[in-house]
């Protein structure tokens, strides 16, 4: 993620499913164009929608309009621990990209999502 995250994630991103949950919050506040009440209130919203704390492949597929092979592409991106789900941390970094991005950086995610 190109300049919202400075220059691509973190390289101390967390990428184990057994990585504590916070810390990776700890690292979207300092990522992203989002101060952290933001971020609070976006993790909020996504843990009071997914009781379970993530968002299976499938409903994530079921919630975008996205092509089936883009849908793909995108999950794929997002899911930096391969574990099949996306977490909030884990979506954090992908829509701060596309939501306050530059084109510039919108453009690099689209790239790095097709590479």
């Amino acid at each position: 993620l190109m300049g919202c995250c400075q220059g691509s994630r973190p390289v101390s991103f967390p990428r184990s499913p057994i990585e504590d949950q916070e810390a990776r919050k700890v690292n979207i506040d300092g990522h992203t164009r989002y101060d952290p009440r933001e971020i609070a209130a976006l993790a909020e919203r996504f843990h009071e929608e997914r009781k379970e704390g993530f968002v299976s492949k499938a409903s994530f597929a079921r919630s975008t309009s996205l092509d089936a092979t883009l849908c793909e592409a995108v999950f794929k991106h997002a899911d930096v621990d391969d574990s099949g789900q996306l977490t909030f941390a884990e979506m954090a970094f992908d829509y701060a990209t596309m939501s306050r991005g530059t084109p510039e950086e919108r453009l690099g995610f689209i790239f790095d999502v097709l590479d």
